[in-house]
This record gives structure tokens, C-alpha cells and sequence, in this order.
């Protein structure tokens, strides 16, 4: 069957106009492909700046979720140790500090002066060799004896006990040595008195300073320092004798012995200045002058 030349021409331009409206269709949808490719990319943009924007946002109210709790907490805690009977605080270390602190040497104190009480210069006057001697002082024994040495007489040349005293004695007598002391040591006054009668002297005149102990006194046998005072009476109105306690060695029971500085003693050791005494049951033994009593400072 043989077609129609204007039925083909129809069929041809029916297939040029489909190919046109197709070639249309196509261009019209690459810009909307486009369009929508650069929408999309805007929207990621978009998207991604609102992501960061939330996630920074959301970090504050954590952070503030947490300091909030902890000073939540801290009020828990103290509430809680305020709730019972007992409130437990909770110690706090105080902040660690260095602290350099300068070494400063304190003055070195000089020890005081021991004050020296030699032989008062007179005429042929010497140290016997014995001495008291404390802290404070040193207080030298001194001779010629006036009743044992030389002519053997008790009298000799005029002895003040230190430079400038009022009273003064008959040669190195036994009282001289004493006077000597007291006034270096406590500054006590010398005042003239036989041997026997040093302690009530020196006790009646400075009853603050000094006490006198009688003998066998329980637990007060004479020790360093003492003055002792001996005699033939009870009474003590004797010239009787003197001295100063050097040592003792008396134990708990009372016996032992004492050493004192004197002058003007006989016997050998008074040649040197000294004189051992016996103590048994806390009474000085000496049997040519029983009576015995010692002066001692407060």
C-alpha cells in the first residue's frame, strides 16, 4: 500500500516538533538543576553555622549545670555536718608559704667579774695559800699570824679588811678574813666583833641578807659560803674564832666533813690557812670550842 507524500511530510514534521519540544525540555531543566545543586549547598552552609551556634550555646549551661552543683553540693555537705549534734568541720591546709627568717646571733653575755680580796698590803703581809673562792669572788687567807707566827704576839700592824674601811684590826686576825668576804660578796659592812660573835653580828645588822643556823640543826650542816662562828661559851662573849666554809662532804645522815678558810689558827694546816672539821649527826665537832653556829645568806 503506497503512503500519501502529505501523509509523510506530516509524519515529519510531527517528529521534528517532538525532537524541539524535547530539546526545550531539556535546557529548561538544567538551570532548576542547577538552582537546586547551589540550594543545596547553602543549606549544608546553613545548617553547619546553626550546628556550631547550638553546640556553643549548649556548653554554657553545662558549664554553669556544673558549678551550680558543685556549690550545691558544698551547701549538701554542710548542711549535712550542721544537721547532726556534732558540727565536723572539714580542715582546710592554709596555703604553703616560704618564709625566710634571718639568723640573728644574740649578744654573748660577758660573764661578770669575780671580784679579787687579796692580802690588805702591811708590812711582811703574805698569802698563806688556802682561799675561798665562788662566782663571785676569791677571798685569800693572809698571814703573818699575830698569835703563832713571829714574836708569837696577838697583836700586829694595823689591817683594814679593804681600802677605805673604818674599821680595822691588830694584824691578820681570824675576823679580818671574815669581813673581808662579807663586804666583797654582799656588800655587808664590817663591823668590829671578836671571832665568836661574827655570826650574831652580821645576822642582827642585816636580817634580810643573812640567817644563823645553831649547831645540829637536822638537814642544815654548814655548806659552801657559810661563816661559822666557835667558842667556848654557850654564851658566845669569848674572843673565840672564825671562818669561811670552803666545802662540804656531809651525807644524809649528817656526817661527814667540812673544810674552812681561816687565819690566825694554829696547827699545821694553819700555816696554809685551813682547818678540817668533823660533822657527826649534822653537830660541827671541836672539842676546845664546843659551841659552833654558822651565818648563811638568803
Amino acid at each position: 500500500m503506497k503512503t500519501h507524500p502529505g501523509h509523510r511530510i506530516s509524519g515529519l514534521l510531527a517528529a521534528l516538533l517532538a525532537l524541539l519540544l524535547g530539546v526545550l525540555t531539556v535546557l529548561s531543566s538544567v538551570p532548576a538543576a542547577s538552582a537546586s545543586a547551589t540550594s543545596r549547598h547553602a543549606a549544608a552552609r546553613q545548617s553547619s553555622t546553626v550546628a556550631k551556634v547550638v553546640k556553643k550555646a549548649a556548653k554554657k549551661p553545662a558549664k554553669r549545670a556544673h558549678k551550680s552543683a558543685g556549690k550545691s553540693g558544698k551547701k549538701a555537705s554542710k548542711s549535712t555536718r550542721k544537721s547532726g549534734k556534732r558540727v565536723v568541720k572539714t580542715p582546710t591546709k592554709p596555703p604553703v608559704r616560704t618564709v625566710v627568717k634571718a639568723v640573728v646571733k644574740a649578744p654573748v653575755k660577758a660573764a661578770p667579774a669575780v671580784v679579787v680580796r687579796s692580802c690588805p698590803p702591811t708590812p711582811g703581809g703574805k698569802a698563806l695559800g688556802a682561799y675561798y673562792s665562788d662566782a663571785q669572788v676569791r677571798v685569800y687567807a693572809c698571814g703573818p699570824r699575830p698569835t703563832f707566827d713571829g714574836a708569837k704576839s696577838s697583836r700586829g700592824p694595823v689591817v683594814r679588811p679593804f681600802v677605805g674601811s673604818s674599821t680595822y684590826y691588830e694584824g691578820y686576825q681570824c675576823i679580818e678574813l671574815v669581813a673581808r668576804y662579807l663586804a666583797a660578796r654582799y656588800d655587808a659592812a664590817p663591823g668590829y666583833a671578836n671571832g665568836s660573835q661574827a655570826v650574831d653580828r652580821y645576822a642582827a645588822v642585816y636580817p634580810t641578807r643573812f640567817v644563823k643556823i645553831n649547831n645540829g640543826t637536822v638537814r642544815q650542816a654548814p655548806r659552801k659560803g657559810d661563816v661559822l662562828s666557835l667558842s667556848t661559851s654557850k654564851s658566845f662573849n669569848d674572843v673565840g674564832h672564825t671562818g669561811i666554809v670552803s666545802s662540804s662532804t656531809v651525807n644524809s645522815a649528817g656526817n661527814g666533813t667540812i673544810r674552812a678558810v681561816e687565819q690566825n689558827f694554829g696547827g699545821k694546816t694553819g700555816t696554809s690557812g685551813y682547818h678540817d672539821y668533823p660533822v657527826a649527826k649534822w653537830r660541827v665537832v671541836y672539842t676546845s670550842m664546843p659551841h659552833v653556829k654558822w651565818l648563811r645568806a638568803r
